[in-house]
Order: C-alpha cells, then structure tokens, then sequence
C-alpha cells in the first residue's frame, strides 16, 4: 500500500472535497520549475518565494533547466509542482528520482512545500538518485493549479538530467485525494535539466500547454502536427557559452521554442541586430525577465528584431529592452 496511503488512514484525517472535480486527480503531472534568475540563501522560505513572485500558471511558464553554476559559487532553488487541466485538492503526494549521476546538483537544502502541517516518509538517502519520498498534509490540504509540492536549493556543477520518477518503495508516484481511505492518481513525470534541457511536460488538454522544454536527444517536429508540445526546445543566448548570437538560435528553432537571452548583458552588432524571426512562432525573452539586465543595443546601425515573413501573435518578445534604433528604421 503506498506510504502516505497508510499515514493518511492513520491519521484519521477526515477532509471532504469540495465537488467530485476537485477531487478527480487523474492525468495530473509532476513537472520541475526553476524560476529563471532565483538563488537560494540561507534561511529563506523556498516555498514562499514560489508563491510571492515567482508562482505560474500554465505549462508554457515553466523552466526546466538550470544554467547557474555552483562551480561559480552560484546556488539555485528549484521545485516540483503539481498540476493538472483546472484546479484540485489533495492530501498526499509521492515521487521520487530516476538514475543520474549524483555529482550533477548537490543539494544543501530540500523539503514539502505544504499548506499547513505534514507528515513525510523519505527514503534513506533522499534526496538523490533511485530515492523517493512521500508527503501528506495532515491539517490543510493542498489546493489549486501548478502548486508547489517540494523544493530543493543547492548547486548545480555538471551537465545533466535528474528525472522525476515513482516512488522507489513502492512504485507508485502521484497524488492522493483527502477521502478516507484516499483514492490515489498516478502523474506523469518531468525532469530537471543541468546546463541542459530538461523534461517538459504537461497536462493533456492544458490550454496553455505550449511549453518549453524537452529532454535531450528528443525529436525535433514542427508544430501542426510535425513539431509537439514535448518536443518543444529552449535554446541558450549568451556569448563564449551556447549560442553566441540571438539570429544563431533562431535559426535552429522551430514553431514553439523559447529563446532565452542571458541577463547582465548588452547584446550588440551582427547577429544581435536586424534580428529576423523568419516566419516563425517562437518567445525570445530574457532569462531573468529583467528588461533591465537584458539589453539589445543597436548602436544606430538597425532594428532589433524584423518582423517581414507573415510572423502573428506566437511570435513573441518579451522582458527584453531595445536601445538605440537607427532613426529610420
């Protein structure tokens, strides 16, 4: 029987749905989220960050990937969030981690972000690779959409992906409603990428399920039947590391890619200028989201970017500031 099946029966916890909707966890997915830009601290709330500023909600928000280097001293929070078509509640949570190479992300700090008060069983050596855990509320459940269910803060050192898996202990990854005894729901799984894409994925039928991410070595299909959601890229910007120019990466994109450009930097000359979409229905955006820290300067000689081959409204750029135009233009 899985673990937090038993702690909620034991418990006696007694919370009634809402509606038989709420309650309905089916075709839910666990993804990983790393807000762009967020380091951890020592002695800051991880889950109450997700919630003050850096929350989403819909799959083409979310950010499996981690580019801050811990060889650097550079330290990242990431999260696992639960979501589904429309908002739910529920009273228990399991998941766990696939194989990787533990020398990729060493993690300094981790835990349930949970409404209220909880009750967690981890395995010996969580968090790590082939480790599980499993997290009930015991007062408060959880509720809503795209809602974080645990978060981990540490430093990211080496390429790779650590994949979110069932439970080792039983087998079982999912959710579990607040009836008594609960009736469980199995998730799909994402996954965190290090300096790399990680595992989009998303709820069947989420209308905003234009994401991000894949895992690598997918295929590459256009959308429209050639290009699908899982398959969607994020391509790195940031000169003497990915690609050096923001024309390179769009180059390589196809229909529903992200193109995210490296903050604390001032992109210029060939390649950052004039740049042309080529028709195609891509996000260029800032890593950060910080206009700010994101800048195309064109030095008077073009445009930042063309819009000249029939682009429409998924042709998006966004949190990025554009200086210095040429008059004409």
């Amino acid at each position: 029987m899985k673990r937090w099946c038993v702690l909620l029966a034991w418990m006696g916890l007694q919370m009634a749905t809402a509606s038989s909707d709420p309650g309905n966890l089916e075709d839910g997915v666990f993804l990983a989220h790393h807000p762009p830009g967020i380091q951890y601290s020592q002695g800051m709330d991880g889950c109450q960050a997700y919630v003050e500023s850096f929350a989403i909600d819909s799959c083409s928000e979310q950010h499996n990937r981690i580019d801050l280097d811990g060889n650097e001293g550079e330290s990242s929070i990431w999260y696992v969030l639960a979501a589904w078509t429309e908002e739910k509640q529920w009273c228990g949570a399991e998941f766990g981690f696939g194989e990787y190479d533990p020398d990729t992300y060493s993690f300094v700090e981790w835990g349930p972000c949970s409404p209220g008060d909880n009750l967690e069983i981890p395995t010996a050596n969580w968090p790590g690779p082939s480790q599980g855990t499993a997290v009930t509320t015991t007062d408060t459940a959880w509720s809503g959409n795209f809602v974080p269910i645990y978060f981990f803060a540490g430093y990211a050192y080496y390429e790779g992906v650590i994949p979110l898996a069932v439970d080792p202990v039983t087998g079982f990854g999912g959710t579990g409603n607040c009836a008594t005894p609960p009736v469980s729901s199995a998730a799909e799984f994402g996954g965190l990428g290090i300096f790399t894409n990680g595992i989009y994925v998303c709820p069947e039928g989420e209308p905003d399920g234009g994401g991000q991410d894949e895992a690598p070595g997918g295929d590459e299909s256009g959308p429209e039947g050639d290009h699908g959601e899982e398959d969607r890229e994020t391509f790195f910007v940031c000169p003497g590391e990915f690609y050096e120019t923001i024309q390179d990466a769009i180059n390589d994109a196809q229909d529903g890619d992200i193109i995210e450009l490296c903050c604390d930097h001032t992109f210029v000359d060939t390649g950052n200028v004039d740049v042309s979409f080529l028709g195609k229905a891509i996000t260029v955006r800032s890593e950060c989201g910080d206009p700010e820290r994101c800048v195309i300067n064109c030095q008077l000689a073009g445009r930042g970017f063309m819009f000249e081959h029939g682009e429409g409204p998924e042709s998006i750029v966004e949190n990025v500031k554009i200086l210095s135009g040429r008059p004409d233009g």
